[in-house]
């Protein structure tokens, strides 16, 4: 092997130690700070705090030594993703640090640490956070991209728990008003740490493959009385004109029998197929509720639908207008009103992804 070869293959190896390095601390810290929780620990929360800085300065060494290798060797190809990735690998670590500190700053000004139902949500949160990171880190020294895929899914999943964690917490009447914001600022900072291994996974695909991180899809539920007209145009509209950007569904308090069959005679005529649509209630879609980005009524408030939104929903409330009458008279009001009906849904549902996506939003008119 060259000279220059060695001396390159030498100074990637130690920028590979100073970030395990700090990976194996970032790992210590989060253990520690979710420890300190738990116990009430107060002098491992306060060691746990101070430890940070020293992951700080590590993180600052590494990236100006990762400057000093592109200026050195001006790498190219998979030595330049790698010390890309790594640049912000080692900055997504120190966000963890940081959530550890705040973890146990947390922690601290809690009169006790949490107990019987609630030591149990923390506890289950906390494994899943622990555990995305513990497995995002192994993806990485490996290069184990079927592992940074698991991963990725298991960070998602977290979400969830943590939107079952805030239903507990806020259900126990015994909590302090205090305690319940200590405790939910605590479990928010363990979200994000999934949230952060996910992000390294993908700087794991990203090294391996030159793969980019994929746009975000949406999923998002359209909600009305009798899923006939309203919803399911909106439903139908959306995956015509934005059909790659997400997955879209539809669904009804009390459903009716049958479509609307003036709406599927108009949707059909603007090339939109309903024969596989039927109404649905929105009860079968209760237990993944929570999976969707938003939920968006077109018929009164979305609370009016559901007894609590999601935390990581996004509810919105649109008018239509007047519902159209089902069949058609010779005059063709009713087809003005499918016309002004379907217009003001497709203008609301472009608006509302272009916000979403902005200039990387392509519509299609087919």
């Amino acid at each position: 092997m060259a000279y220059y070869e060695q001396r390159l293959e030498h100074d990637l190896a130690k920028l590979k130690t100073a970030l395990d390095d700090i990976a194996d601390k970032v790992e210590v810290a989060l253990n520690d700070a979710v420890d300190a929780l738990l116990s009430g620990n107060e002098t491992l929360a306060y060691e746990t705090v101070i430890g940070d800085r020293l992951i700080n300065r590590l993180v600052t060494k590494l990236d100006n030594d990762c400057l000093g290798f592109i200026a050195l060797h001006l790498p190219a190809a998979g030595h330049l993703r790698f010390i890309a990735s790594t640049m912000r690998i080692a900055i997504l670590l120190e966000r963890i640090g940081d959530y550890s500190s705040t973890i146990c700053r947390e922690a601290v000004q809690l009169p006790q640490p949490p107990e019987g139902v609630l030591a149990q949500v923390v506890a289950s949160l906390a494994h899943d956070a622990r555990h995305a990171l513990q497995q995002a880190i192994v993806a990485f020294r490996t290069s184990d991209l079927e592992l940074a895929h698991t991963t990725m899914r298991l960070a998602s999943e977290t979400e969830r728990t943590f939107d079952q964690a805030i239903v507990a917490l806020t259900k126990d009447e015994a909590l302090e008003r205090k305690s319940l914001l200590n405790l939910l600022l605590a479990l928010s900072q363990l979200v994000r740490v999934a949230s952060q291994a996910k992000n390294m996974c993908e700087e794991t695909v990203f090294i391996n493959t030159g793969q980019s991180k994929p746009a975000k899809q949406y999923n998002i539920l359209y909600i009305d009385e009798e899923n006939s007209c309203f919803s399911q145009m909106a439903e139908a509209l959306t995956r015509k004109k934005f059909s790659g950007y997400g997955i879209f569904t539809s669904a009804g308090r009390t459903p009716a029998g049958k479509l609307d069959p003036g709406m599927v005679t108009f949707l059909e005529g603007k090339g939109v197929s309903m024969a596989n649509a039927q109404p649905k209630p929105l009860d079968s879609l209760a237990y993944q509720t929570g999976e969707y980005n938003l939920v968006i009524s077109l018929q009164g408030p979305v609370k009016s639908y559901m007894e609590q939104v999601p935390f990581h929903s996004i509810a919105l409330e649109w008018d239509p207008g007047l519902p159209p009458k089902a069949t058609q008279d010779d005059s063709g009001n009713d087809i003005q009103r499918m016309e002004d009906m379907y217009r003001t849904i497709g203008i609301l549902v472009t608006e509302l992804m272009e916000k979403l996506f902005g200039d990387d939003l392509v519509i299609s008119e087919g």
